[in-house]
């Protein structure tokens, strides 16, 4: 059943907190909770980049040196097909990604102290949730795309407005 969110002044707060036994709007949310929308924009933020998403993907397998994931990347690319992509990772950008990566608490670096210092990249358990909370994207993202091209325009039956929802 679809549940109207509520406007709690700062931004729409789903009702979601609201059983089937009681139909009043629920109450503010504390400081720390934030608003449906917010919640999602701050998940879009922690994934922006066009690589974040490949890196947790590559590094779901364990861990990896820097070299290795490069090529884990760039070899997955390859097998799939560029479609995101039109170049493959370069050294750069996956230095940045991996440094807004550690940033957002999603992997860490090890440096291993031996005479010859190597230092390899692993999923934090926020990456692995992460992770986790994208499969269901990637999911509908698979459905979207077989789905005919009119009815992703929305011209073929009801439409919903999401605007209101958020």
């Amino acid at each position: 059943m679809f549940t109207r969110p509520a406007y709690n002044g700062r931004g729409f707060w789903w009702a979601a907190h609201r059983g089937p036994e009681t139909d009043r709007m629920p109450t503010r949310p504390t400081g720390t909770e934030l608003s449906y929308r917010q919640a999602v924009e701050t998940a879009l933020r922690v994934l922006d980049g066009g690589w974040v998403v490949a890196v947790l993907t590559a590094l779901a397998a364990g861990p990896l040196h820097f070299a290795e994931l490069l090529a884990a990347v760039n070899a997955l690319e390859d097998q799939v097909g560029r479609h995101t992509h039109k170049v493959p990772l370069s050294k750069r950008v996956l230095a940045d990604t991996l440094t807004r990566m550690r940033t957002a608490r999603l992997i860490v670096r090890v440096e291993d102290p031996t005479p010859h210092p190597s230092v390899w990249y692993r999923l934090t358990q926020q990456g692995r949730s992460l992770l986790s909370a994208v499969r269901p994207l990637a999911e509908w993202a698979q459905g979207y795309r077989a789905m005919p091209a009119e009815d992703q325009a929305g011209t073929s039956g009801p439409t919903m407005r999401t605007s209101s929802l958020m």
